[in-house]
């Protein structure tokens, strides 16, 4: 997993080409103004997505985890807590992995890490970290997100 902010990418030698491109893609801000959807970048090897919603309590979110893309989360507006963890394969797999979706779910985490989401944050999931997103931090938030995906 990365974390950090897209104003302050740091030394840019620390990202993979592919990661950097999806960062600048982002902080080009062209995708802050459009609709919510999936829309192509490099056809099915890289997509970019974008949702809105309200955060929810974590108790009722689940855990996921991907085998064919890694995301690159970015919010672009409001707050949200993303709850994170290596996957050690100890964890309860409530949904199993739907290759068409490229997801699976798990019905508890344990002990895991919270990254808290503010705009201009990102992170980068792989596919061993197991994240829970869309989670409320300290009170509810309206959040626009995009997540490029990038086939591995």
């Amino acid at each position: 997993m990365i974390f950090g902010n897209i104003d302050n990418l740091g030394n840019q030698e620390n990202y993979s080409p592919i990661i950097l491109e999806a960062l600048e893609i982002l902080k080009s801000g062209k995708w802050n103004n459009v609709e919510n959807g999936k829309y192509e970048i490099k056809g099915e090897e890289m997509f970019i997505m974008i949702s809105s919603y309200e955060t929810g309590d974590e108790e009722g979110k689940f855990a996921e985890a991907h085998k064919k893309y890694l995301d690159v989360q970015f919010i672009q507006e409001g707050v949200e807590a993303i709850k994170v963890i290596n996957d050690t394969g100890k964890n309860k797999v409530k949904t199993p992995y739907d290759d068409a979706k490229d997801i699976m779910f798990f019905e508890k985490i344990e002990d895991e890490s919270t990254l808290i989401m503010k705009k201009g944050d990102f992170a980068v999931f792989y596919p061993e970290d197991i994240h829970k997103p869309c989670c409320t931090y300290l009170e509810k938030s309206f959040v626009k997100k995009a997540v490029i995906k990038i086939k591995i």
